[in-house]
């Protein structure tokens, strides 16, 4: 996740978000490299607890569906993020 951040240079002006947290690996990341508006979204509502322990505050993460469009997601600039677990690359 930090190679894949660094690469995008995120700074404190830029919203970065992920549409499928999992545990927050990308937010972490995006935090460490200077970003300030850090946003994630996942549909298990365990790893949204995970990823809002593993930032304490440094992001907003919410237990939303990204893919039916009920998050807001539409107004970021930037969004990082591997695929959900369990689909396939096609």
């Amino acid at each position: 996740a930090r190679l894949v951040v660094r690469r995008l240079r995120p700074g404190p002006e830029d919203v970065v978000g992920d549409p499928a947290c999992g545990d927050g690996s990308f937010l972490d990341a995006a935090v460490a490299e200077g970003a300030e508006r850090v946003f994630g979204f996942d549909v298990d509502p365990e790893a949204v607890e995970q990823a809002s322990a593993r930032l304490a505050g440094a992001a907003t993460v919410r237990h939303a569906d990204v893919l039916a469009g009920t998050d807001g997601s539409s107004s970021w600039g930037t969004l990082p993020t591997s695929r959900p677990s369990g689909c396939r690359a096609t």
